[in-house]
């Protein structure tokens, strides 16, 4: 009996992470969509852009931290 009870817990508690997980990654799908279109850009570009962006700061982080 208990075992089933906590089993159930930890399924629901499994669902409703992953309905939380859902909703914000379909919130930050909306507005990458939407800054895209602000930049009146293809989606597919913009997302290379960003990556670039990302990866040169990410590369610009690591040599400020080896600096040190």
């Amino acid at each position: 009996m208990v075992n089933d009870d906590v089993n159930s817990k930890a399924i629901n508690l499994e669902i409703k992470v992953a309905q939380y997980s859902a909703k914000a990654i379909s919130k930050a799908m909306k507005k990458i969509i939407e800054d895209a279109a602000e930049k009146r850009q293809p989606l597919a570009d913009y997302l290379s852009e960003k990556r670039k962006s990302f990866l040169m700061s990410k590369r610009n982080f690591m040599i400020k931290m080896t600096s040190y």
